[in-house]
Parts: C-alpha cells; structure tokens; sequence
C-alpha cells in the first residue's frame, strides 16, 4: 500500500467522513521526551465510542499499541436496505436488498414472481413511468441494469455505465416531467466519486455529471418545483439539482461535519508530541492502519515549532502548505500496512498531528499507530577520481541507520574514507552509521592507479629505459631498444608475448602491470677473399667471422713476373699490403681482393750522382751523395732528387769539411736526413731546407746512420777500439743539441751492418759470423750467436716488417754469395739465395708486400721468399759497373740504387 500525496487542501465540500472532531480545550496533550529524537503520542480520540458530536471527547485510549483498537470511524448504515418500487402497464411491484444479487417483480394481481438475476449486489431501484423501464443499480460497481416493464415477462434490455469504475452505481430517483418540461430522466448516485449522473429517460443517454457533497445515496424529486434533491450517506448534507439545467442548484447542511481529529480553530488541539530537544531536523511522520474498504482514506496534517507554547500559531501542511499525506485503500488487505512520510521542516522541538478519516460508507479504516521521529543530517563528500552515494546533505532519522557506497572512478583506487574528520577509515568501499543519534560527515579520497612496467635486457645489448617505470593509468610510456656494437635485436617481449625484433615498443592508455624483455643476437658477417689476376690466394673462402672477430689468414701469392700490390675490399676495409692477411675487428661483410700486377719498371738516371748508399721517402724522393758537379750544380755533400727531375732539389754540405764520399745515408718519417760519410764530418744531420747540418759528430769509418721511432739516432762505425765495431747512440734535447748517450760495442769483431726491428732492437753483423741485438737502452748485447761461422765478409742487412732479418755475405759455407734470412727470433737462416763468383752483395732492401731487393754486382735483383729463389724481375747497370747500394719505398713503386759515385738509378713501376 503506497503512500499518495495528494494535494487536498481545504475543499469547499468537505470529503464525507464520519468522524468526530476532538478539541482539546485549552490543553496541549503531550508525549515523554525520554527517547530522544522519537515521540510518540500517548492518547487519541477513540471516534467509535464517543458519544458526543461536539467538544471534547471523554475518554482517550493508547493510540501507540498493536492491541487496541485505535483510531476508527462508526458507520450508521442508514441508507436503503430493500427497495419497492410500484410500476404501471401492467402493474408490478419490483423489490430488492443489499445482500441480494437478483431484484423480484411480484404482479399486483395475480400475486405471482418473477426474479430476474443481477450481475451483482443491488444498490436502489427506480422507475421511468414513460418509458416503462426499471433501473436497478448495482452496489459494488458503477453499472446500472435496465429493464423492460412492457414485456409480459419482465427482462433485461440493456446496461448503462455511471461514474467511474468501482464506484457503487445507487439508482436514486425518476424525473417525471414531460422532456419539453425537462423531465424524463434518471438520476443515479455514484458513491465513490462522489458525483451524480443524469440520463435521458428515452435513449439512456448521458446528460450530465454534477458533484454531490459526501457521496450520495437516496434521492426524492419534486414535481412541484423540479428540483431533485440528494440526501449523503451521513447525512450532513443535501444536494439540490436542477431538473431543467441539470446543475446544482444548492447545497444545504443539516448537520455540523465533524471530521477531524484536531485542526487550527481555537481550542482544537490534535495529537501532539514534545521531542524534548530544540532545533532539530528530518521529521519522519509514519503510521500504522487497517483499510476494511476500497475507498477509504486516511489523512494526516502536520505543524513543528520549537517548542509546544508556539504550536498555536503554526500551520498545518502536508506535502506542501495546506495540503495532506494521505493514504487511500484502493488496494484494501486484511494486513495491518505502513506508510511514511519525511517532513522537510528546520525546527521541531514539538509538532502536532490532525487526522481525518473516511469510510466508504459500509466500513471504516483503521489508524492504529502513529510515530513521529526526528532525525541528523550525515554530509557526504568525494575528491575528484570517485564518488560516494548517497551524496550531499542526507538526512537520516533518529535511530536509523544509513549506508554510503563508495565507488571510484576508472583508473583510481579509494585511498581513505575518514568519519567526522578524525577517523580514518582506509580504502573502503563501504560504510554504514548505524544507530544515528548525532550529525556526521563522511568523505572519500582517491588516488589514480598506477601500474609498474618492468624492463630487462639481455646481453648484446640495452633498452632505455633501463629500471622499473611506474606509469599513472592511462598513461603512456615508450621504450627504446639498443643492441650493442656488434649485436642485432633478436626479439622483443611484451607480456611475454614476441613482438619481434622492433627497435621500440609504446605502452598506451596503461591499465596493468607489464613487462618487455629485450634479447639480442651477436652478429656474424661472411669474409669472402679472391684473387685479382696474376697471383692466387690460399685459405679459407668464404669465412664466416662473428662481430669483432678476426678471420683465419689468407696468403697472397703472385705468379712468376708478377708482384703482389695489396688487398683492397668492401664495406670500410682498408687497403694493406699485409701478407698472409688476417682481417681484423671484423663489422660487415666484406668482398676482399688481392691484387697483383706485373712486374714493369721505367728507369730514371742522374749521372755522377751516388756513393755507397741511397734512401727513398714516403714520397717516393731520393737521397743521395753528390761528389761532384750535377747537371750544373756543384757542392760536395748529400743531395735530394724528385723524380724525374736531374737536378737536385735540394743539396747539403758541410761548411768547412765537405763530404768525401757517401757511406750510409737514411730520412726520417719528419724529413731529416742522417749522413755517414769518409770526410772529417763522419756523421751529420741535416734539417731541409736548411743546407748545413742540425749536428755533426765524428767516428771511425762510419758506415750506417738512422733514427728510431722514439729519436734516437744510431750511427754506426765499421771498426773502433782494439778493431771492434761500434754504434753511437745520440739523443736530441733541442733541435742543434744532442748528447752521445751509449756507446755499443759487441766486441765481436768489426761491424759490417746494423738495423732496427718494429721494436728498436738494434740488430748487428760483425764480420766474425757473429749475429745478434742490443735491446734499447742496452750497451750489451741481449741475444748473439755466431750464427755464420764460414762467414768471409758481409756487406749488408735489412729487416722486414715481420722482423725477419736479411743478411747479404760471402763465404763458402752457404756458397759463393750468399743472401741469408734469419727468421724472428731464429738463429739459423730459413732462406737463401747463392750467386756466383765474382758476383759481391753489396746492398739489401725490402718492402712492406714481402719483395726483396739485392744489390749483386752489376744488377738489382728482386725476389719474393714465399715463391721460392726464382728471380721475379731484374736490372742491368747501363754502364758495366757494380751498384753499391739499393733502396725501395714501402710498396716497392720506386727502387733507387747506386753505382758508386758513378750514377744514380731510378725504377718507378709501371
């Protein structure tokens, strides 16, 4: 059973009821105040036994109490119980009764019956003498049956419908005026809604609805005045309809209506309660009741103060000023039922009810408990990321309980739910006050989610970035991945799940934990070596070499009458003349060729330029003694040609002791050039373009002077003291100041040759067979052995840049003339080439590809070990004399040699 809030207000017609109005004359009737926030009231107006119709009712029972009988309206039940009504043409009297669902017609002389079924309870019958019919209406719902009295027997001939459903359809009275006069209609009473229907007495037909005060039940026509009058179920009030207009004419009280219990005029006081607190607030008013019909009513008006001497003043209202919390019984049960209602009032430290109760004629409703209690505002409030519902001010009763849900948004957690400002709650998501006896405040906060992303990377490589990134949901990050120098990326993992070798991953719109995982692979290049024409290779082909690693050495060997040049490549390689070649630090792959090409010189020659020694630059200019006059330049000393030009470049003497003859002569990486000389000037150095010497010494028969990769210059004397040979270390501290150092001295016999290995170990000859090295900054020898001891006489050495050794001698041992090479660390020879007699090797040169170069009477010869002693290419003096000295630059473009102080040679290749 719901509660209606209907808006009453104070109705010119008040509803029939039949209930009593209590007065309480000059006494507020109170409640007890020892539960606060409840009040209940403690005595009502009992209507049923009442005796009285006005003032103050004397005696009140406990309305608070599912025993008693409370609150209930008596019914007369005077309305018609049976009903005769007297008919003509023929003459009938037809009768029924409220309990009755057939009406009777008994013919008024022959006395006989005839009973005639209803579709239920009969509720007035009346007839319409010009049109012969019986209306008979029908208690319980809002139909009236017609019947035809012409008929020898009586019989139904049709229904009309009056009011609204439900309603009791009560057939009230005919109006037997003529239709010109207004006459000839039937006028039926429908209780529940209260109003009057008016039917043409011809068609049946609906003329008019007009409200009847109280419902009404009997009626009477006035045939004088043609008036239809109306009498209430409760007889307070007649209702006066116009027989012409078919309006209202009058409505006449005859009874004071007294309905209410209480209400606003002087001396009424209803049912009033003292809360015993001062300004609270969320009145609840709820109420017990029985409802015995379908339309019966129940009514109830409140006004609040602050205390109970205000209350006269105050005014009555329901849902809003002047109107009623109702509840109806359209849907009547046998089950004692609840309603509620909250009252939107600021003060009510006391209040007061007025009730009015309406039966529907036959019974009557029930109120058997009513409940007035007071209640605490609970203010509710959520930060942004989340809500709390209910929210706002919410209003809770005393003694009630309420409960919050709090419920965050997506993407943010509940971080803590505090109570009154003090209590912290924590994360939870829900919260009920229970028992509520004062205000509260509840409030949530909420954080965003945040969510880890872990990275990991496995060898070879990186990801960026590296540690655990914390992302806020629905966020974003993105991750680089990096493989190391050498690596590729083999595959990235997300979740677990490959996403392949991509180089970056972007995490969107984040709502979990994640992870990516980088893994990495080493890469591996294919080394593919080949052979340029004239010349084969030996080795594996292709090599397959991982990232940074080296490939196993390949050999380049040239066909005969062809050299060796270099290797060139692919892909960053640079060119070498490195032979067996090992490719290093490998870091793609690459296609590597070694190229040869045939052997072809042209010759270029200066005439009376030479001695016993000549030197090549990187830049492929010679150095050489000048004795005499050249092409027209004159000057004893040391002289640098370009080729092909025949006339020295540049020429540097001594200014005092010129040069006699040229025995050793040698230029460094920087320019300098270092002479060793027969003149009184045995050793010197000379600074282009400057024409004297930085620095000069002495020494006994100097054969060999050179510089070392750190400086120092060795010069080197065929013999010094008691016989024995020499080598003279200087060292510069500025460009004109030297300091002789270290004398070495093997003391092994003269000195033939000395030469430096990529170490600047100091390599010797002596002319005993003896072989062996100085280490730097020794004056003893570290290794020597007389490794030629049939040894006659040497003239010259040369190391190569694998550190072998190149000794050219004579001797019988090894043949006539012999070339000798003593591998690295070896002490015995490994190679050797024989020339015969009178033939004299007077010098030996090498270059970075492997070649060797002997100067062997009156030819250059050159050789290349690794195709055995088979003469690659040769030279012939033009002028039948012996060279004396040969030279090669690094990759053996130009040979320079020397015939004495006869001429200078000059083989640039082709």
């Amino acid at each position: 059973m719901g509660l209606r809030q209907r808006i009453v207000g104070m109705m010119r017609r008040p509803l029939p009821v039949l209930v009593l109005a209590l007065g309480i004359a000059g006494t507020a009737v109170t409640a007890g105040a020892s539960t606060p926030g409840f009040g209940n009231w403690s005595s009502q107006g009992d209507f049923e036994t009442n005796a009285s119709t006005t003032g103050t009712p004397t005696t009140r029972v406990n309305i608070d109490t599912t025993t008693g009988s409370g609150i209930r309206i008596g019914v007369t039940k005077d309305f018609v119980t049976t009903a005769t009504i007297t008919c003509v043409t023929p003459n009938r009297i037809y009768t029924t009764g409220v309990d009755r669902t057939s009406v009777v017609a008994v013919d008024t002389t022959t006395r006989a019956t005839i009973t005639i079924p209803l579709p239920g309870r009969a509720a007035g019958v009346v007839y319409n003498s010009l049109n012969n019919k019986v209306y008979v209406g029908q208690y319980d719902d809002n139909h009236v049956t017609i019947i035809d009295n012409s008929l020898p027997v009586p019989a139904v001939i049709g229904t009309i419908q009056s009011g609204t459903p439900h309603n009791g359809a009560y057939v009230a009275a005919y109006n037997s005026y003529p239709p010109q006069n207004g006459g000839n209609k039937v006028y039926i009473a429908n209780t529940g809604d209260q109003t009057i229907s008016i039917f043409d007495g011809a068609t049946d037909s609906l003329l008019a609805t007009v409200p009847a005060v109280a419902g009404a039940t009997t009626a009477s026509f006035d045939a004088v005045a043609n008036k239809v009058y109306f009498t209430s179920k409760a007889n307070q009030f007649v209702t006066i309809v116009d027989g012409v207009t078919n309006s209202i004419d009058q409505d006449v009280q005859v009874d004071d209506v007294l309905n209410l219990l209480g209400g606003s005029a002087l001396g009424n006081v209803g049912l009033r309660v003292d809360a015993g607190i001062t300004s609270a607030d969320n009145i609840k008013l709820s109420w017990d009741y029985d409802c015995n019909g379908p339309n019966e009513k129940i009514q109830l008006q409140v006004r609040t103060a602050t205390d109970l001497a205000s209350l006269d003043s105050a005014s009555y209202g329901g849902p809003t000023t002047d109107t009623w919390f109702e509840t109806d019984c359209t849907d009547a049960t046998s089950t004692t039922q609840s309603a509620s209602a909250t009252l939107n009032v600021s003060n009510s430290g006391a209040a007061e009810i007025q009730v009015k109760l309406s039966s529907d004629g036959l019974t009557t409703p029930v109120l058997k408990k009513v409940r007035l209690a007071y209640g605490f505002t609970v203010t509710a409030s959520a930060g942004s990321g989340g809500s709390i519902s209910p929210a706002g001010a919410v209003r809770v009763s005393y003694g009630d309980s309420q409960t919050f849900t709090v419920t965050p948004d997506p993407c943010y957690h509940i971080a803590d739910v505090v109570i009154d400002g003090a209590t912290h709650l924590g994360p939870v998501a829900t919260y009920s006050f229970s028992n509520v006896t004062a205000s509260h405040s509840i409030s949530a906060t909420f954080a965003i989610n945040t969510y880890t992303i872990t990275p990991s990377a496995g060898n070879g490589g990186s990801i960026s970035p590296a540690s655990a990134v914390t992302v806020a949901c629905g966020g974003s990050q993105s991750f680089i991945v990096t493989p190391d120098p050498c690596y590729h990326t083999a595959d990235v993992a997300v979740d677990g799940t490959s996403q392949g070798a991509i180089s970056s991953y972007s995490f969107t719109n984040v709502t979990d934990n994640h992870t990516i995982a980088a893994s990495f692979a080493i890469n591996t290049y294919t080394v593919t070596f080949s052979a340029g024409s004239g010349g084969t290779i030996s080795g594996d082909t292709p090599q397959t070499v991982t990232c940074g690693g080296s490939t196993s050495p390949v050999t380049a060997t040239q066909a005969t009458g062809n050299r060796f040049v270099n290797w060139t490549g692919t892909n960053g390689f640079a060119a070498t003349t490195s032979n067996p070649l090992t490719v290093t630090n490998v870091t793609a792959s690459q296609q590597i060729t070694a190229n040869f090409t045939p052997i072809s010189f042209s010759l270029w020659k200066v005439n009376g330029a030479g001695g016993n020694d000549v030197a090549i630059d990187g830049s492929g200019n010679v150095y050489t003694g000048v004795p005499a006059t050249v092409n027209g330049v004159s000057g004893i000393g040391i002289a640098k040609f370009i080729p092909p030009g025949a006339t020295p470049a540049w020429v540097g003497t001594y200014a005092t002791a010129p040069l006699s003859y040229v025995n050793g002569v040698s230029v460094d990486a920087a320019g300098n050039v270092y002479t060793a000389s027969t003149g009184s000037v045995k050793f010197a150095k000379f600074t282009p373009p400057a024409t004297t010497p930085v620095w000069t010494a002495t020494g006994s028969a100097p054969m060999t002077i050179f510089a070392d990769s750190s400086g120092n210059i060795y010069g080197m004397s065929y013999s010094g003291s008691g016989g024995n040979g020499k080598v003279d270390v200087y060292n510069f501290t500025a460009p004109s100041t030297y300091t002789l150092a270290r004398t070495l001295n093997p003391s092994q016999g003269f000195l033939m040759d000395t030469a430096l290995d990529s170490s600047n170990n100091l390599f010797y000859i002596a002319s005993t067979g003896y072989y062996g090295y100085f280490a730097p900054g020794q004056t003893t020898p570290s290794s020597s052995s007389k490794v030629f001891p049939s040894v006659t006489n040497f003239h010259t050495m040369a190391i190569d840049n694998n550190n072998n050794t190149y000794v050219g001698g004579d001797g019988a041992t090894y043949g006539s003339r012999t070339l000798y090479r003593i591998p690295a660390g070896a002490t015995s020879p490994d190679w050797t080439v024989s020339f015969s007699a009178p033939v004299d090797i007077k010098g030996v040169a090498v270059d970075t590809i492997g070649n060797v170069y002997v100067a062997a009477g009156q030819r250059i010869h050159m050789y290349t070990p690794s195709l055995g002693t088979t003469i690659q290419w040769y030279a012939q003096s033009s002028d039948g004399g012996e060279f004396t000295g040969v030279a090669v630059d690094a990759l053996g473009k130009h040979i320079a040699a020397v015939e004495g102080t006869t001429a200078l040679y000059v083989y640039t290749q082709n």
